[in-house]
C-alpha cells in the first residue's frame, strides 16, 4: 500500500514539473518578444525623435528663407521706388514735363518692362530719325498717351531746314562739335559712367552778345562745364551754389568755368535765357546752345550726352573726361573732384 502511494506521488510531481517546464518555456519566447518590441519601440521611438529634429531644421530653414524673401522684396520696392523718383525727377528738369506726367512716365517705365526697354532705345539713339527710335517712339505711344503727352511726329523733310521761330532764334546760336558725342549716362554712379576717361568733345560757338566761345579743355585747360536751363528750378538752386564758391575762392585758379545755355523755351520761366544769367550774377563764359532742327536736340546737350539739368562736366587738360553728373551735388564733393583735375 505504501509502495503505492509513493508511486501515486512520484506521477504527481513528474506532471507538475511537466507543465511548470512549459510554462517557462512560453513565458522565456513571451519574454524574448517583449525585448524584441522594446527594442523596436526605442529605434521608432528613436527615428521619431530624429524625424522631430529635421522637421524642426526644416521649418527653420523655411521660415529663413521666407525672411531672405521679404528681404528681397523690400530691397526691389525700394529700388523701384528710387529708380521712379530718379526718373521723375530727370523727366521734370530735362524733359519739362508736368510733375504729374513725370511721375506718370516714370512709374510706367519702372512697371513696364517693354516700356522700359523702348525708353532705353530712345535714350541710346544717335538719330532720333532711325527706324530703330520710330520703332521705339510707335511702341511707347499707349504710354505717352496714358500721361497726356503727344508722342513726336517725325519731322517731314520739307520742315526739316524750316526756321526757328524768332525768340528761339534769338536765345540760341549757332555751335560746331568737334570729336564723338559722349553717351547719355545711365547711373548716378560717377565710377560708372563710361564717358570717363575718353575724349570730350571740342565745342565752339558763341555767347548772346556773339562774342566766340570755345570749350577746348586740351587747349586751355581743366574745364567744367554747366548745361544750365532758364526754366529749371534746380539750375537756379545750383547757381547761387556756385556763385558762392567762387566767392570763397573754392574753384581752383586753374579750372576754366564755362555755362551751356540750353533746352531754352519762350514759353516757360526766366526767358531770355540772357537776361536770366545777368540776374543770377553768373560771371563766367556762356556758350549759347544751338538747335539742330533736323534731329531735333540741343546741339551741346546732345555733345555731352545731357541726362538732366543742371548738367555737370569736368574735362583735364588733355581733353579726358573727369566726370560727369546730372542734378546738384555737394558743393564738398565738387571742390573735391575739382581739385584732382589734372
Amino acid at each position: 500500500m505504501r509502495a503505492v502511494a509513493v508511486a501515486g506521488l512520484l506521477v504527481v510531481v513528474s506532471a507538475c514539473g511537466a507543465v511548470d517546464a512549459t510554462e517557462s518555456s512560453e513565458f522565456e519566447s513571451l519574454q524574448e518578444d517583449h525585448d524584441a518590441l522594446e527594442a523596436d519601440l526605442e529605434e521608432t521611438n528613436a527615428e521619431l525623435d530624429e524625424a522631430k529634429v529635421d522637421l524642426a531644421v526644416s521649418e527653420q530653414q523655411a521660415q529663413e528663407l521666407d525672411d531672405e524673401l521679404t528681404v528681397a522684396e523690400e530691397q526691389v520696392e525700394a529700388i523701384e521706388t528710387d529708380f521712379t523718383d530718379f526718373l521723375a525727377y530727370q523727366f521734370s528738369n530735362a524733359g519739362g514735363l508736368t510733375e504729374a506726367q513725370a511721375e506718370c512716365l516714370s512709374a510706367a517705365l519702372v512697371d513696364d518692362a517693354e516700356a522700359r526697354a523702348n525708353y532705353f532705345v530712345l535714350l541710346n539713339s544717335g538719330d532720333p530719325a532711325s527706324e530703330e527710335a520710330t520703332t521705339a517712339y510707335s511702341n511707347l505711344n499707349d504710354v505717352f498717351t496714358d500721361c497726356g503727352l503727344d508722342l513726336p511726329e517725325p519731322p517731314d523733310e520739307a520742315d526739316s531746314t524750316a526756321s526757328l521761330p524768332q525768340a528761339m532764334a534769338d536765345a540760341t546760336r549757332p555751335v560746331e562739335v568737334i570729336g564723338d558725342s559722349l553717351p547719355v549716362p545711365q547711373t548716378a554712379d560717377i565710377s560708372a559712367d563710361p564717358a570717363v576717361g575718353t575724349p570730350a568733345p571740342v565745342l565752339i560757338g558763341e555767347d548772346y552778345e556773339g562774342n566766340p566761345v570755345r570749350i577746348d579743355a586740351a587747349a586751355d585747360g581743366p574745364t567744367m562745364v554747366i548745361i544750365l536751363a532758364h526754366w529749371c528750378p534746380y539750375c537756379n538752386a545750383e547757381i547761387p551754389i556756385l556763385n558762392n564758391l567762387r566767392d570763397q575762392g573754392l574753384i581752383p585758379e586753374d579750372v576754366n568755368v564755362v555755362a551751356i545755355s540750353s533746352a531754352v523755351n519762350p514759353d516757360r520761366s526766366n526767358f531770355p535765357p540772357d537776361q536770366w544769367l545777368t540776374d543770377m550774377e553768373w560771371t563766367w563764359p556762356v556758350l549759347a546752345d544751338g538747335i539742330d532742327v533736323d534731329r531735333q536736340v540741343f546741339i551741346g546737350s546732345d555733345a555731352f550726352g545731357v541726362s538732366g539739368v543742371p548738367f555737370t562736366v569736368l574735362i583735364n587738360s588733355d581733353g579726358s573726361v573727369a566726370a560727369r553728373w546730372a542734378g546738384e551735388r555737394d558743393s564738398a564733393e565738387t571742390v573735391y573732384l575739382l581739385e584732382q583735375l589734372t
